[in-house]
């Protein structure tokens, strides 16, 4: 179950609230076969992103697109505490999201950037943490009850080089509002594969 809950304020009962439910939609299309035809179990990576001077970038989710809220949920601008599974996550002021279809990195690709430029204002996230906090997200995604097949999520860095640091930026900078970034996310579900049986007999 995942939860956001706002700062407390005097003694007030905060509420507690739910992500939407699990998308079942997937962006895998047709299960993949290995040589043997048997289906290749789909992966979920966790990327720690770090640029060449070895400065932590962020995050990079592979696979995650149907827990997607969750992810989200982190980067609020409302002070509120989110928990994946049996893990809590505070909020932190300096950390953005992007969706990235296309990139050098990986395609289909959520993107958490940290502010570099924020890292000594009060509720930034702590740098030196960097590769904890991607700990944290994997312990965090299997404490629930996703049906993710055993040994589907791996974790490991990835040193970007400066052409990726500087694609991912424009990602950042771009004037995408998140409606436009919703709208194509909705395009995406729509055009995703829903029944395998049907679908085996286009």
């Amino acid at each position: 179950m995942v939860k956001s809950t706002s700062p407390a304020k005097g003694n007030a009962t905060l509420p507690k609230h739910s992500s939407p439910p699990q998308n079942k939609y997937k962006l895998t299309g047709s299960p993949m076969k290995n040589n043997n035809g048997e289906k290749v179990k789909d992966m979920h990576k966790i990327f720690h992103l770090s640029v060449v001077d070895g400065t932590p970038y962020g995050w990079a989710f592979l696979g995650f697109f149907d827990i997607k809220e969750w992810i989200k949920s982190m980067c609020n601008r409302e002070g509120r505490t989110t928990t994946l599974g049996k893990e809590e996550f505070k909020p932190f002021t300096n950390l953005t999201i992007r969706w990235v279809l296309h990139s050098s990195v990986a395609d289909k690709l959520w993107v958490i950037k940290i502010d570099a430029t924020m890292t000594e204002t009060e509720g930034s996230f702590p740098m030196g943490l960097h590769v904890q906090f991607a700990n944290k997200i994997a312990r965090a995604v299997l404490s629930t009850d996703l049906q993710w097949e055993a040994g589907s999520l791996d974790i490991g860095p990835i040193i970007l080089t400066e052409e990726q640091e500087e694609e991912l930026n424009v990602h950042f900078l771009s004037s995408a509002t998140p409606t436009a970034i919703r709208s194509h996310e909705l395009f995406l579900e729509q055009i995703a594969e829903t029944d395998k049986d049907i679908e085996s007999q286009l």
